[in-house]
């Protein structure tokens, strides 16, 4: 009878060891649930490097050389320094210093008849003081020149009077109105041979560059 109490003891002790050892877990099955919460807060944390610059946001900079419609042609390049930072829900996204690259996209002279000078700019990126650069989209500046169709009155009608003050002290009532012709041609000759005004942007202009699509900035 002891000895089949004997027999029994060891197989209820292996019964109580599998009821209290619960499922086993693997390291493998630990390792897999790390992973995918590291993986969450990496998404996190690369989510907030990112911040994007809306349409309509304005970037403001200093242009670094002049540009002008009787030296400067079609597609000539320029740089402008970023004066302000740029900043969205209080973050800098586009530094002080930062530089926006361009090009000319129309250069125009004054006519020596008519047709005023016109020069028009296009923003085409931004680069950030780390090096990452960006295709804007923006726009553009431009600039024309004043008319001179007064000056250009005072000149002819300046010539005629000259015209006529020397032909009537050379020929009387005759002289003068033969010297008004005179002169008056005269000063439509200067005005013909004469350009217009010529325009363009000082060394040191402050340029808007007002986006129009969005931007994706890296923060990191």
């Amino acid at each position: 009878m002891r000895n089949g109490h004997l027999m029994i003891l060891p197989g209820l002790a292996l019964i109580l060891t599998a009821g209290c050892s619960g499922p086993s877990v693997t390291n493998s099955d630990t390792t897999g649930a790390a992973d995918q919460a590291l993986s969450v807060v990496k998404k996190d944390i690369d989510a907030k490097k990112e911040e994007t610059l809306a349409a309509g946001t304005v970037i403001r900079a200093s242009l670094q050389h002049a540009l002008t419609t009787n030296s400067n042609a079609p597609g000539d390049p320029f740089t402008a320094k970023v004066v302000d930072d740029v900043k969205v829900n209080n973050t800098v996204v586009i530094p002080l210093g930062s530089t926006v690259k361009g090009v000319v996209a129309e250069s125009r002279r004054s006519g020596r008849v008519k047709g005023r000078a016109y020069m028009s700019l296009k923003f085409t990126e931004v680069v950030l003081p780390n090096g990452q650069s960006y295709p804007i989209q923006a726009s553009g500046s431009s600039r024309t020149a004043p008319g001179t169709k007064k000056k250009d009155a005072m000149i002819i009608g300046g010539g005629a009077g000259i015209g006529t003050a020397i032909g009537a002290i050379a020929g009387g009532g005759k002289g003068a109105a033969i010297g008004a012709a005179t002169g008056g041609g005269a000063g439509t000759g200067v005005v013909l041979a004469t350009r217009g005004k010529e325009t363009g942007f000082a060394s040191g202009s402050t340029l808007n560059v007002k986006l129009t699509q969005p931007v994706k900035v890296n923060l990191s």
